[in-house]
């Protein structure tokens, strides 16, 4: 199969993942509006927007997480999140609500997606995650969609051989720690985590653990700890501190000042959301987050 065919694959399944969606909500609201017929007050009517606007960031955010969890090259990232937006646009562009004749129409805006300085910053190879010295990964951080870090080997036991990922939050002053090392006397990897209030949370996984810093989890789900917007909000930094005894890969998806080698990303994609009505014209841009991630 070719990287067209799997391109287009990756479009239709991800449109299919929205119009289910969006069909559910379609639903739930023509009971709501049949219900509410020739009782809506302005107020209503601007409830009514709202619930609109929430409808389609929560159906777009779920395309865009569906679409960069297959991990794209930047041009098509960026083209297959347009073009599901649009297809996303066409089926609600005509959508006329039970009691207003109200219509919704939701386009994909670009220029403010390229603005929020978006970037994919991965390790795609296995190599030490700080060779030698702390190593800052990205700094001036205005939102974190995702961090998932796979370890692959230890040089030695104990903890004397760790790794560490250091989150600060320079505003509040905050800081979150997570800590890895190989825990004898089995093959194992124990997760220490050090939360802004000075609580210490370990779990132990497999000795290759997947670990998501912002969901607090690994991919088996059986180590939890609290992640890292959680705890400390958006942090303004991530730093790997540790010597070149971890190896590893790591994919970030955030906006900020990527300090190592990054790609242009739609990580938080801008869409104008546009809502008329007899009584209401409502025009929105929004940045559209990761419905599922913790705030």
């Amino acid at each position: 199969m070719v990287r067209t065919d799997r391109g287009q694959l990756l479009l239709i399944g991800a449109v299919l993942i929205g119009l289910t969606i969006l069909g559910t909500v379609v639903m739930l609201n023509g009971m709501q509006y049949a219900d509410a017929t020739g009782t809506q007050t302005e107020y209503r009517v601007l409830d009514d927007a709202e619930r609109t606007e929430e409808m389609v960031e929560r159906d777009i955010g779920r395309l865009t997480g569906q679409i960069l969890a297959k991990n794209p090259d930047p041009g098509n990232a960026f083209t297959y999140v347009e073009s599901n937006v649009t297809t996303y646009h066409n089926y609600t562009r005509n959508m006329t609500l039970d009691d207003s004749s109200g219509t919704v129409n939701v386009t994909y805006n670009d220029s403010v997606t390229r603005g929020q300085r978006g970037y994919r910053i991965q390790q795609t190879t296995s190599q030490p995650f700080a060779p030698g010295t702390p190593h800052l990964v990205v700094d001036d951080v205005e939102y974190v969609r995702s961090f998932v870090l796979r370890i692959d080997s230890f040089s030695a036991p104990g903890r004397t051989n760790s790794f560490d990922v250091v989150a600060r939050n320079a505003t509040t002053g905050e800081t979150w720690k997570l800590e890895a090392y190989e825990y004898p006397p089995t093959p194992a990897a124990r997760v220490t985590v050090t939360t802004a209030d000075g609580s210490v949370i370990h779990c132990d996984t497999d000795s290759t653990p997947e670990l998501d810093l912002v969901q607090g989890t690994n991919e088996s789900g059986e180590c939890s700890f609290p992640g890292v917007r959680e705890d400390i909000g958006t942090p303004s930094s991530f730093q790997f501190e540790g010597d070149d005894d971890v190896e590893g890969t790591y994919r970030a998806l955030v906006e900020g000042n990527p300090r190592v080698a990054a790609d242009d990303y739609p990580v938080r994609p801008g869409v104008t959301v546009r809502y008329r009505s007899a009584e209401l014209s409502y025009n929105r841009t929004i940045l559209v987050e990761d419905p599922e991630a913790p705030r």
